[in-house]
């Protein structure tokens, strides 16, 4: 099977084509122009460096967020498109689960990514043989409403580890815990670990219907906190 994956959450547009769970070839740049002017001709680039046609994709998975509203919609419409043209299901993953899923090591993840305005979308996973668990998912806040959440042990990631550092040591100093900070390139969503998310789904024909599917929209049309 051959999925065509793309990360749009962020301004790091990501993508990759597989063959089963083999990376054929992928990409990773910043946005420098608007991405919707760029989007197309870096997949039709991607292809031909795998040496797979659009027409030999079996299916589409898509980042859904949470993360930028235009970037979203770009990389979901585009997928939605290809997938019409090639008549190819989509399975749609949260961005926060790409995240948690590229760090290969057992143990608790706290997944923390800058929302702007002050704000974290946060999630909160366990991970056993490479398995990967949603604990606590998907959610909207302050840095300091995640903070009590931390337990030693647990693995940080996501770039609001960097943007809210401050806040997090001292949080840590006060508390004595001992976490591990994931190193940068954990910071971003892959496309890769989009394959590796949505590879079952496929397999189960468990796809998101083309007119139904969304971005992962946490602020500001939803904006509940889940607590323990």
């Amino acid at each position: 099977m051959k999925i065509l994956a793309v990360e749009t959450s962020t301004s790091v547009l990501s993508l990759a084509v597989a063959d089963g769970s083999k990376i054929l070839a992928e990409h990773q740049s910043m946005s420098h122009k608007t991405m919707s002017d760029t989007i197309i001709s870096k997949i039709e680039k991607l292809l031909s460096k795998a040496k797979v046609a659009l027409s030999d994709i079996d299916g589409f998975a898509v980042g859904l967020g949470p993360g930028s509203f235009t970037s979203l919609r770009v990389g979901l419409s585009t997928v939605k498109a290809l997938a019409l043209v090639a008549a190819k299901p989509i399975v749609g993953v949260s961005s926060l689960d790409a995240i948690a899923a590229g760090i290969k090591q057992d143990g608790d993840i706290c997944v923390l990514t800058d929302a702007k305005r002050s704000m974290v979308y946060a999630s909160f996973y366990e991970t056993e043989n490479s398995a990967l668990t949603i604990r606590h998912g998907y959610q909207l806040g302050t840095v300091e409403e995640f903070l009590p959440h931390l337990e030693s042990g647990m693995i940080l990631a996501g770039d609001g580890v960097s943007v809210f550092k401050e806040e997090i040591d001292a949080f840590l100093k006060k508390n004595k815990l001992k976490v591990t900070l994931a190193d940068e390139k954990f910071f971003q969503p892959k496309a890769k670990a989009l394959v590796q998310l949505s590879f079952e789904r496929f397999n189960e024909k468990k796809f998101d219907h083309p007119a139904k599917i969304t971005p992962l929209y946490l602020y500001p049309e939803d904006c509940q906190i889940a607590r323990k």
